[in-house]
């Protein structure tokens, strides 16, 4: 009886078959069905590999960032309003009716990519001095400023409402604001012309707050702004291309054509390219026995560096005329004297340009009053306390002056001097032991924190005998104009 035969027997030959199949296949007209087939499946998997990338690439581009300010100042409303104080190492918020502070800090998120969607925006300041319990807000600034001529007079426009409110703390440490929406304005292309820092009741009585600013030799003082974004990759998932590769259909039919045309056209043009350009190219080498000629150069470039060395501005037009008559006649004697003209004047115009570099030098040359008291900081560090000596230029408290002449001999706004009338009898009129009325903050001053008694702290609420009273008779005839 025959041996019969099992599945397994018949796998070999079938694989056989099938590779036999696809060899005679590949070498018959099926080759084009089959390129047609392949191109299909390359299609798809690219259109695979560019959703997965989409995605990926939409994952990686969540992002967080921190900005330092690139401008912060602060300026005040008493003095005339005219002082600037962009170069300081703090600045101030203060809500005194008629001596306001406010202060401006601006960073530049240029970096963030435009279509960000901005998740979470934090302005960070950190206190030097802090008056607790006062609500400080910022405002974004909707106009251009420079930090070193920015003053109260020339303060920029800020919008109607503030953007964050905080209230201040009990001790010194740092503080934030949330910004958002501001920072994704800046980022769908808004103005960015930062922020502006200011008590939210202004015109009442408060002590100084300040912050560290970005000159501060403290780094952890200055200011700071910290952002979360993510970019959408524009979803276009570009699994739409995988339908496109219907066009890969039509590329498999001209293939083969094109590939045997091409094939016969491109030893043609070679054999021209080969013999025409190898011969024509050496004829032309012998050109160069014109460069004999250019021998007449020598004398025009001699003849032009004569004019042009003259003056260098005017020269140019009359060039042309005086060149061409020395060329036909005496070229080799002129070729002597440029040597002598040409070495005269670049001695001349390197001199010229010295003088305009030394000007810059002599503009930053100010005389900071950093803590705001009337009292240049030269003169506070002096050693004689009758000309605002012996006190500390971070202390705006030191120099009891509080009040001027009033109209018409003056504004009422302090003068640089403390006297009898305006500064020592201003504070007895305002003597208000419980802070009751006539109590003013400008007349106030807390106990003195030495070395002298004149080295006074923050108002403490009261306009007593031994701090105020008797703290301004003893800086009678202090004089800080």
């Amino acid at each position: 009886m025959p041996k019969q035969r099992t599945r397994r027997d018949h796998e070999p030959f079938r694989r056989v078959r099938l590779g036999s199949f696809f060899h005679e296949s590949w070498g018959r007209a099926d080759r084009p069905s089959i390129l047609v087939a392949l191109a299909f499946v390359s299609a798809a998997l690219f259109g695979l590999l560019l959703a997965l990338s989409s995605d990926s690439t939409r994952m990686a581009n969540a992002d967080t960032v921190s900005f330092g300010a690139v401008a912060d100042a602060y300026f005040k409303e008493d003095r005339g309003g005219d002082d600037n104080f962009g170069t300081n190492a703090d600045m101030h918020v203060k809500a005194d009716l008629g001596k306001v502070k406010r202060s401006l800090v601006a960073f530049d998120v240029s970096s963030i990519p435009t279509g960000a969607n901005v998740d979470s925006a934090t302005l960070t300041l950190c206190l030097t001095k802090v008056t607790a319990g006062r609500v400080l807000e910022v405002r974004q600034v909707t106009q251009p400023w420079v930090e070193t001529t920015v003053t109260w007079n020339t303060q920029p426009t800020t919008a109607a409402s503030a953007t964050d409110a905080i209230t201040m703390p009990a001790s010194i440490g740092c503080v934030n604001w949330t910004v958002t929406s501001d920072v994704q304005a800046w980022v769908d292309g808004a103005a960015n012309n930062g922020w502006r820092i200011g008590d939210q009741a202004e015109g009442t009585a408060s002590g100084d707050t300040k912050f560290g600013t970005r000159e501060n030799a403290t780094a952890a003082l200055r200011p700071l702004l910290a952002v979360e974004y993510t970019v959408t990759a524009a979803t276009p998932t570009s699994t739409a291309t995988a339908t496109a590769a219907a066009t890969p259909t039509n590329t498999p039919t001209p293939l083969p054509p094109t590939a045997t045309a091409t094939a016969t056209n491109t030893p043609t043009p070679l054999p021209p390219t080969a013999t025409a350009t190898a011969t024509a190219t050496p004829t032309n080498t012998n050109m160069p026995t014109n460069t004999n000629t250019p021998t007449n150069t020598n004398t025009p470039t001699a003849t032009s560096t004569n004019t042009a060395t003259f003056t260098p501005t005017t020269t140019p037009t009359t060039t042309p005329t005086v060149t061409p008559p020395p060329t036909a006649t005496a070229t080799p004697t002129n070729t002597h004297t440029p040597t002598n003209t040409a070495t005269f004047t670049p001695t001349t115009t390197p001199t010229s340009t010295p003088t305009v570099t030394s000007t810059p030098t002599a503009t930053p040359t100010p005389n900071p009053d950093a803590d705001g008291d009337g009292c240049l900081d030269q003169q506070e560090n002096g050693l004689d306390e009758m000309l605002g000596g012996l006190r500390d230029d971070q202390n705006p408290w030191d120099f009891y002056d509080v009040a001027g002449a009033p109209a018409p001999l003056g504004d009422g706004n302090p003068d640089g001097i403390i006297d009898l009338p305006n500064d020592i009898l201003g504070v007895i009129q305002h003597f208000s032991p419980q802070g009751q009325p006539p109590y003013d903050a400008q007349f106030d001053r807390g106990p003195s924190a030495g070395p002298h008694p004149w080295n006074m702290t923050a108002p403490d609420g009261v306009i007593d005998l031994p701090n105020d009273i008797l703290g301004v008779i003893v800086q009678f005839g202090h004089s800080c104009q």
